[in-house]
């Protein structure tokens, strides 16, 4: 089969992209300091724990309080709908699926949202994080996805993760089997981009909306370059 008759899944980072949240804080620091290292290739998934005691507690609480508050992105929401619109122009099977790199203990908060804000309509598999690293967990799916016979479009804010993902293609000499959407905001700004020196490859893209990246998507499904 080729790259351009396989089913598309398209999966969707939540914080940042459906719900509204503060620009990655980790990667803006990196960034800021020449060094954006990533995990290894396909590591492992190391399990996630609270700290211990009271302090766990209060952590926990807190978080999925501040989860429960996140006002949602309704143009992401509809941006989905437009996206799956292109498919079917060019006659293109496509699912949806979130990705997630949130922790275990916020997948309940997360999945009651998802079902009350009509997310659930459009996602057909959940993957949310089961370890410690979100772009390691997100990479690991998308190269599980891939492996299955899927050609993955992933969208992002997160250039760390968006790197990791990328990345997967390389698996796949020759062919365009692993494309990523990145969102533009002020933690991967041209002007950050350029101080760190951080090499982007051809299979991530940036865009500042829904809108812009279902124009690409558009063009690449018409020039069956995916």
């Amino acid at each position: 089969m080729s790259s351009t008759e396989r089913e598309i899944v398209f999966t969707n980072d939540l914080d940042g992209i459906h719900f509204k949240a503060l620009p990655p804080i980790k990667t803006t620091l990196q960034l800021l300091r020449k060094d954006i290292s990533l995990p290894q290739v396909n590591p492992p998934i190391e399990e996630y724990n609270l700290p211990e005691g009271w302090r766990g507690s209060v952590f926990s609480k807190w978080s999925i309080f501040c989860h429960r508050l996140s006002p949602i992105n309704k143009e992401a929401l509809e941006g989905l709908e437009v996206i799956r619109q292109v498919a079917m122009e060019h006659e293109r099977q496509l699912k949806f699926a979130a990705l997630s790199g949130r922790e275990i203990y916020k997948h309940e908060i997360t999945q009651r949202r998802l079902i009350k804000s009509g997310h659930m309509e459009y996602f057909t598999d959940l993957h949310l994080n089961q370890g410690r690293s979100s772009s390691g967990w997100k990479e690991s799916v998308v190269r599980r996805l891939a492996k299955e016979g899927l050609n993955v479009v992933h969208i992002d804010d997160d250039l760390r993760s968006g790197l990791c993902v990328a990345r997967v293609n390389n698996d796949y000499p020759d062919k365009q089997r692993v494309l990523v959407y990145m969102m533009h905001n002020i933690s991967n700004h041209p002007r950050l981009l350029r101080r760190s020196g951080v090499e982007i490859p051809d299979n991530l893209v940036f865009v500042h909306s829904f809108k812009e990246a279902a124009i690409d998507f558009a063009a690449r499904l018409r020039n069956k370059t995916i």
